[in-house]
């Protein structure tokens, strides 16, 4: 039986390969229809059997009789809504500047305090919530600064892969309702927890606060009490598992499908047990749901599916469940008489990995009439599309995997798996009525939601999966959408009214959806703008903090809340400090840097003092060094000043007698390699330290896949293990550009950690598939006829990969200084302060993950400016000649100033301990971390700050831990 459906996925993939490859090519984008009226699905015959279509109106007689769509939206290039694409528009410059990105929350001491994956702020407590992937629930206060952890739920949770802790939400009037909802995958049915192929389920609880943390004993299963009522995850990924709380009260909760994405093979159910070895194992658990991505259109499955639940009992809201009832909530579209039902609880369904998902708030004279609003979320493709989509209503189906984007989904489309007769053992998905069917009846007989918007996952000269190249010519392009938010403040400019704010985690950008302006319009797209531009570093969530009505979202890796404010009357610098070590025995030597520090208005730079907090002269300098001579611990404060402020960073220096744990990695040696097809081969990872035993490791491997991290496909916690790459999830990713960083966190017995990493590629990997280098390109900007001591910014921003792989940023500034490639650390945008006047070559190195590099040189002019011999007096620096009388060394004792939002400081540097492999020990020049802080913001007038301008500026460079 094997060798059959072997023999049959062979036939399955030569078919689709030579069908796909005639796919014309496109180059705009679909029309939407105003709300309410039937967008039947693109480029098929509808269900009154008329012939298609076209996007321009006109009808085309090229009717397909064999159940496939129409190719006319394939074939067609005078589409011109809106335009040629969505073509992205900049943002004005000037308004570009007055926006600052904030540090809210970080705690890199905190081992639990780590890939951070959702958020969820409070309306009446000023309380944040975030969930970290490993099963740790943080309660951060924003009146206080306090960062504790609040729950605890890791000996639950299936955390490998994509999977783990995924969602979270807080109820509304959170002081007299503390509930807290949570969505994560439960341990594993079949295969061992730290193996991302292992068979699992979905579940979603309610968590009540008491005493200030959560309660454990209070825990309230939703959905998935057991497997029987829970969607199935049959793959490592297409979770999903968004959760937010409708206008009306109401519980909604995404769920993925739990198929493979294997785009050689279809996922229809059928068993891939030679990648995944528990496939089989999937109908074992989940009778009757073994049918891959087609769980997204089957009524008997959770998977694929928005639910609208009731939050004190997990059920749908029908006529049944006397709540509804009570509360006048407008009824489910399919209510079968039992609330507690699969049906009963589905209120949207044909979904891939809904990973995102938020309710757009009202706009003014809207009500709710007993609903739960427009719900957005985010759905991350497979091929080539990713898509917004706006849930107006119950009902709606958005179509996967027929449909991708405004297009058939070719592989789905086109594989022979859709003939009933020659596949008559695979489980078919069961509409409403009780009817099995498959893609072809989908075109011909149901309608589906043409997506909110959308974009493609190509460049120019990109072909994709199918020999389709659905460029949009829209001056962007991303691979993974990740958030989905909307702006709930007033400080923002009036532009930014009713926009929805969109998150790419793969390309690291933040744009702004502009709807319509009334209704029926109101949840039609317009237009898209820049937001927060192209950053290199995996982010995810979009949340307003209900405080200021900032967009805020997760820096995933460094484990760090960032939200972005609009302050156009406040010129404050944003200061970047690092060193290169925080910890060791007397006499040590340390290497501070100010690069990546900027004004973000380019306004002039009047100072950079460091008090190293030794009763030492204070140090006028953009990166000095240092040697402290005796045991203590040292806050150094590196204050920078312009005209109007001057802001303060602190790094605490441990001097007690040892460094930091110095790591030798034994296995695997740096750039090493793996097979994808190799079930034997064991790759095995070894480790020693040296310094204040006992010692704790931390093993993350992490698949890069193309320009996006899947972070813990596989994690150990001792020094020595052995792992294949089946195990480490390569068969996930089969015949795709993937490789592993593999990063590793040693922590001490006084809790001061290192980090290092080393790269694994797969074998022959551009032999068989070839490697396009990086096109490094970057800009010189910053104060015009920048001068010594002035910040010159440099920005890389625009540099490509026809590949779409990761890239990682390093530069030599010409001067002696360097910023090296860091795991840790875009760079892709950075500064440097020249100490003396010159002409200087700056060279830009660009690295994709196969280790292809493009270098590119500019030169910088640096005139005379105040850094020249600066003069000490009474320990103040003395630029021009001024005093500044605000600038006081800081003092742990008698000087407050502001604290750091967490109390516990901040991790900075470019990488985080040694970076070592092959049985090599090499110091990171680069630094082992620094402990930091913001002091706080003064004017430079005797006139103190007010409160307002307090603002908080912490590091912009994300690190990962």
């Amino acid at each position: 039986m094997k060798s059959i459906v072997k023999i049959a996925l062979l036939v399955s993939c030569l078919f689709v390969a030579i069908y796909a490859k005639g796919e014309l090519q496109s180059d705009g984008i679909a029309p939407q229809n105003p709300v309410g009226v039937d967008n039947w699905a693109a480029g098929a015959a509808s269900k009154r059997k008329v012939p298609c279509p076209s996007r321009s109106g006109a009808i085309e007689n090229n009717f397909n009789q064999d159940g496939f769509p129409c190719p006319t939206w394939d074939n067609e290039n005078t589409v011109v809504f809106p335009g040629n694409g969505p073509v992205v528009q900049p943002l004005d410059a000037n308004i570009q500047n007055q926006f600052v990105d904030n540090v809210l929350v970080q705690d890199k001491q905190n081992p639990n305090f780590n890939t951070l994956v959702g958020m969820a702020f409070t309306d009446n407590t000023n309380e944040l919530f975030i969930n970290a992937k490993a099963g740790y629930v943080f309660k951060y206060n924003m009146n206080t600064g306090a960062l504790t952890q609040w729950l605890n739920i890791a000996d639950q949770v299936h955390n490998a892969g994509d999977f783990g802790l995924l969602g979270i939400e807080v109820n509304k009037d959170f002081s007299n309702n503390p509930y807290v909802y949570l969505v994560y995958a439960v341990t594993s049915l079949a295969g061992p927890d730290d193996d991302m192929n292992a068979i699992s389920y979905l579940r979603v609880i309610r968590v009540t606060q008491a005493g200030g943390v959560g309660d454990t004993g209070s825990i309230v299963t939703l959905v998935g009490k057991d497997k029987t009522d829970a969607p199935p995850l049959c793959s490592s990924t297409h979770a999903g598992g968004a959760v937010a709380m409708g206008l009306d009260g109401t519980l909604l909760i995404t769920f993925g499908e739990g198929g493979h994405f294997d785009t050689d093979v279809m996922d229809f159910g059928q068993p891939l047990t030679d990648r995944y070895p528990y496939d089989e194992q999937c109908k074992v658990h989940f009778p009757g749901q073994n049918m891959g991505a087609f769980r997204a259109q089957s009524f008997n499955s959770l998977g694929g599916k928005l639910l609208r639940i009731d939050p004190t009992n997990g059920k749908g809201i029908c006529p049944d469940n006397a709540n509804a009832a009570a509360r006048k909530w407008n009824m489910n579209p399919f209510c079968d008489g039992n609330s507690a039902s699969i049906p009963s609880r589905i209120y949207a369904l044909g979904m891939r990995n809904p990973y995102s998902m938020n309710v757009r708030p009202l706009r003014q004279g809207e009500i709710t009439d007993g609903g739960p609003g427009v719900i957005y979320y985010g759905e991350v493709g497979l091929g080539s599309f990713e898509e917004v989509n706006a849930v107006y209503q119950g009902g709606l189906n958005f179509g996967w995997p027929c449909w991708e984007g405004p297009r058939p989904m070719a592989g789905y489309r086109d594989s022979p798996m859709n003939d009933f007769n020659a596949f008559p053992d695979l489980v078919r998905p069961i509409d409403q009525a009780g009817n099995t069917f498959s893609c072809p009846k989908f075109y011909t007989d149901v309608v589906t939601q043409h997506p909110t918007f959308y974009w493609a996952r190509y460049t120019p000269g990109m072909w994709g999966l199918y020999g389709e190249q659905y460029f949009m010519g829209a001056g962007f392009v991303g691979n993974c959408v990740g958030g989905v938010g909307f702006y709930t403040g007033t400080s923002y400019p009036d532009s930014f009214k009713n926009r929805v704010f969109v998150l790419d985690y793969g390309a690291g950008w933040i744009k702004s959806l502009k709807m319509g302006d009334a209704s029926p319009y109101i949840d039609v797209y317009q237009s898209i703008q820049d937001f927060r531009p192209q950053s290199g570093t995996p982010i995810v969530s979009l949340e307003s903090n209900p405080m200021t009505g900032d967009i805020c979202y997760l820096a995933i890796l460094a484990a760090e809340v960032h939200c972005i404010s609009y302050a156009p009357q406040v010129t404050i610098p944003t200061v970047v400090i690092s060193s290169n070590t925080t910890v060791g025995d007397a006499p040590l030597y340390v290497g501070f840097s100010s690069d990546g520090t900027f004004d973000r208005t380019n306004a002039a730079i009047n100072f950079i003092a460091w008090n190293f907090g030794d009763n030492t002269p204070i140090a006028v300098d953009p990166n000095p060094s240092h040697v402290f001579t005796q045991r203590g611990v040292y806050n150094v404060t590196c204050t920078v000043g312009n005209a109007n402020f001057n802001t303060s960073k602190f790094i605490t220096i441990t001097i007690d007698g040892s460094h930091a744990p110095i790591i030798t990695v034994l296995s695997p040696a740096p750039n090493g390699q793996f097979g994808y097809y190799d079930k034997v081969k064991t790759n095995y990872f070894a480790a020693t330290a040296q310094g204040v035993a006992p010692f704790k490791y931390y093993w993350d491997t992490i698949m890069v896949h193309f320009n996006h991290y899947h972070p813990e496909s596989y994690i150990s916690n001792v020094a020595n293990f052995s792992v294949t790459a089946d195990g480490m999830g390569a068969s996930s990713h089969i015949g795709t550009r993937i490789n592993f960083l593999i990063t590793l966190r040693v922590t001490d017995a006084r809790n001061k950690s290192s980090t290092t990493f080393v790269r694994l590629s797969e074998d022959d990997w551009e032999t068989a598939y070839g490697n396009n280098a990086p096109a490094a390109s970057f800009i010189v900007g910053g104060i015009n006829n920048p001068t010594s001591g002035q910040f010159v910014r440099f920005d890389a921003t625009s540099s490509t990969d026809l590949d779409l792989d990761f890239l990682s940023y390093a530069w030599d500034f010409g001067d002696g200084y360097v910023q090296n490639f860091s795991p840790s650390a875009s760079q892709v945008t950075t500064s440097h302060a020249y100490k003396q006047p010159g002409t200087y070559t700056v060279q830009l190195s660009v690295a994709d993950n196969w280790g292809a590099i493009n270098k590119i040189s500019k030169t910088v002019t640096i005139g005379q400016g105040w850094m020249q011999n600066p003069l000490i007096v009474n320990g103040f620096p003395t630029p021009s000649g001024q005093v500044p009388g605000t600038f006081v060394p800081y003092d742990p004792q008698t000087n407050g100033g502001e604290s750091n939002t967490n109390g516990n400081g901040s991790t900075n540097g470019n990488g985080n301990g040694s970076q070592t492999g092959g049985g090599n020990t090499q110091p990171n020049n680069n630094g082992n971390g620094s402990e930091s802080g913001t002091l706080g913001v003064s004017r430079s007038s005797a006139t103190s700050i007010s409160t307002s301008f307090a603002l908080v500026l912490v590091c912009l460079a994300i690190f990962l831990q």
